[in-house]
């Protein structure tokens, strides 16, 4: 058993904390849903630290959101390359930042939306359901990709710095009110898949 820290930091960035004695391997996803701890109106911070005095290794503090216009267009690029950018439907443009401490991970989730994502700071290690063997994919800042929103996956920091993740994201008008943008998911029984630390 190792005891749980769970920190509310609301968008002014104060704190209020619960501690709680649980089996961390079993248990924290399924006390992640039932608590509803996950929102986007306020920064979550999640630790799984063994004693006292230890910060919350995970965060998400929300920076910016804002309801997206429709919009279908190709955009040229002065020194080379092209990107399409079409939105049809009520749909929700978020900006968020999420670290990630040093012997953290975020267990396996998925996100009902898209984002692009950018590692700014430190070196995340990927498992993926779409990696063959679940991966790992380590990448180091800085980097970038697009993430599909039914992505089965989990992120390790098990280097000796925090990681910074901004992640521009889209959803519905509808899953941004219910707050559920990670969506906490079982172990995958594929090949390759491990638990999280």
């Amino acid at each position: 058993m190792e005891k749980v820290k769970a920190c509310l930091l609301t968008p002014e960035r104060r704190s209020v904390t619960v501690d709680r004695v649980i089996d961390v391997k079993r248990r924290l996803p399924v006390v992640l849903a039932a608590a509803g701890l996950i929102s986007v109106g306020a920064g979550i911070g999640i630790a799984a630290s063994k004693g006292e005095g230890a910060g919350p290794p995970i965060k998400f503090f929300p920076l910016a959101t804002a309801k997206l216009a429709p919009v279908t267009r190709l955009v040229h690029l002065k020194d080379g390359g092209d990107f399409r950018v079409s939105i049809t439907g009520d749909t929700i443009f978020a900006i968020r930042e999420v670290t990630i401490a040093p012997g953290a991970a975020l267990p396996w989730h998925q996100h009902p939306g898209s984002a692009f994502i950018l590692l700014a700071k430190g070196t995340v290690t990927e498992y993926n359901t779409a990696f063959p063997h679940c991966g790992p994919l380590t990448q180091t800042a800085p980097y970038s990709r697009f993430e599909p929103g039914d992505t089965t996956h989990m992120l390790v920091n098990n280097g000796n710095v925090g990681v910074v993740i901004m992640v521009a994201s889209w959803d519905a008008p509808k899953v941004v009110k219910s707050g559920k943008l990670i969506i906490p998911e079982p172990q995958p029984k594929l090949a390759g898949c491990p638990a999280a630390p």
